[in-house]
């Protein structure tokens, strides 16, 4: 019986997702304080509707006057606040999970919690497929919020699970919150240890990697794009340890190779020269190195909403 079916070609009603303009999408900031006030603004906008005609001047000032005293009050909390930290995988559990080795067809995302109409098709048109498994890959808008998770991602007719499975890789906008919504919600609604994990079957590994929790923010940001430093986003050293010791520990196991990830990153794309020289990607890690035998699927910086669905057999 489908979601939704009680019988004798009757359905309930899904009840209403909550929505934003394709506008309200448009110059995300790629910043905790521009990412936080968004998130205060939307906020605001949201719990008080503006009625036809919109609001009156005193209503709109209020409204903004609120919105930007907590904002600056998440903002101010936010320095101080500890970043979540980064679950470790329970006793027993080592990050590896099967897949069908028969016809398996698995729905990628990224870029997609956004609550626009848009997201929302690309969503339905993913779970209409009925993957066995489905990914996202990261980025839940505007700041990973514990609320934004709930309104805009969590629902059952949000975000498509999979039939066997479905999985949250961490993205930037998680982070600006702290980590809070991914870590705190949406890893325990998925029941997903932590934010790294690999899925693999007989000829494959889907090898999914946290490229968000260390990534570069603020005023990074603005030194990278004057060329005045390197992107520093890397990966946690959990994951580069899980990596080495667990998922290629085997030199000689030749399996085909998936990586995806929020973005690819410079440590992802890291040389041959580099991954022997350096500890924190002991030649083990080799599958970072772009080869033959290993695919990239990941998100690109400024795009929003892209889909695919692979089969594997």
């Amino acid at each position: 019986m489908r979601e939704g079916d009680v019988g004798g070609g009757l359905t309930t009603p899904r009840p209403p997702r909550a929505q934003r303009a394709n506008k309200d999408l448009l110059g995300i900031p790629r910043n905790v304080p521009g990412s936080l006030r968004r998130a205060a603004a939307d906020r605001a906008q949201r719990a008080a509707p503006a009625p036809p005609g919109g609001h009156k001047f005193h209503t709109r000032a209020m409204l903004l006057m609120r919105a930007q005293l907590t904002w600056l009050w998440e903002w101010l909390r936010n320095l101080f606040k500890p970043t979540r930290p980064l679950p470790p995988l329970p006793t027993g559990d080592n990050g590896i999970y099967p897949l069908s080795d028969g016809p398996c067809l698995v729905g990628l995302a990224g870029d997609w919690g956004s609550g626009t109409a848009d997201a929302y098709a690309v969503g339905d048109a993913l779970g209409r497929l009925r993957p066995d498994v489905t990914i996202h890959l990261g980025d839940v808008y505007y700041a990973g919020r514990s609320d934004e998770f709930a309104d805009f991602f969590l629902p059952q007719n949000c975000w498509p699970r999979g039939v066997r499975g479905t999985y949250v890789l961490n993205g930037n906008h998680e982070m600006y919150s702290g980590g809070e919504g991914y870590f705190d919600r949406a890893l325990q609604e998925y029941r997903q240890p932590t934010s790294y994990f690999c899925l693999q079957n007989q000829w494959w590994r889907i090898v999914a990697l946290d490229t968000g929790y260390h990534c570069s923010k603020d005023g990074d940001l603005l030194l990278i794009a004057l060329h005045l430093k390197h992107d520093s986003t890397k990966l946690p050293a959990a994951c580069v340890a899980w990596l080495a010791q667990t998922v290629f520990a085997d030199p000689n196991d030749r399996s085909g190779v998936t990586s995806i990830a929020w973005r690819c990153t410079p440590d992802t794309r890291i040389s041959a020269a580099a991954a022997s020289a350096t500890a924190a990607f002991p030649s083990s890690c080799r599958f970072l190195i772009p080869i033959r035998r290993c695919r990239w699927c990941c998100t690109t910086r400024g795009r929003a909403n892209r889909s695919t669905a692979s089969r594997s057999a």
